[in-house]
């Protein structure tokens, strides 16, 4: 699938993956030129804009969502499944959530903490990609990639965002990049 296709998805259902914000578009154009996949996850759908657009460049894909707030979701994102709990709950992540989704997108918590921890809940849930979108900074894309390398994950790609913004970090705000992490299974 060509990046064209994918920002026009990203577009049409006025996400911030694409073009006018990020441009993650370009990552996800590498991710999906050889695979198709059956089943996806992502962690923070907010109103359903993102899992509406995998489910368009992908229809016979099986989209689940999570979000920690039951939200009013777009159309056709009403018709989807989105779990209401937290990445981080374990317990949570054990009873609701299928172990067997071809990629797993966290656009959930953007601190590394939380996106350590929901991928440690989530670890043995996917199959072939685990997507960490909005990673603040270029010292927190290297502190997760450590921690991706520290259990034997290192097939990963960074992509630097289109995209630069005003961050809180340690109560102070920062004008900083954002990045995409793409860990493969080898």
């Amino acid at each position: 699938m060509d990046k064209t296709r994918i920002a026009e998805a990203f577009s049409r259902f006025n996400t911030d993956k694409g073009p006018r914000r990020h441009s993650y578009h370009f990552a996800y154009a590498d991710i999906f030129l050889n695979v198709e996949p059956t089943k996806i996850l992502e962690i923070g759908v907010q109103q359903g804009r993102s899992i509406a657009a995998w489910q368009d460049l992908f229809p016979k894909a099986i989209v689940h969502g999570v979000d920690i707030k039951k939200r009013e979701m777009i159309p056709p994102a009403k018709d989807m499944p989105v779990f209401v709990g937290s990445s981080f709950d374990k317990e949570f992540v054990d009873s609701k959530l299928d172990k067997d989704y071809d990629i797993i997108i966290d656009d959930g918590d953007h601190r590394p903490d939380a996106q350590w921890k929901t991928f440690l809940n989530l670890q043995d849930a996917w199959k072939k990609y685990y997507v960490i979108e909005d990673i603040i900074s270029e010292q927190n894309e290297i502190v997760l990639r450590r921690r991706f390398q520290s259990v034997g994950l290192r097939n990963i790609v960074s992509y630097r965002s289109a995209f630069r913004g005003d961050v809180q970090v340690r109560g102070e705000m920062v004008n900083s990049a954002f990045f995409i992490m793409v860990v493969t299974r080898e």
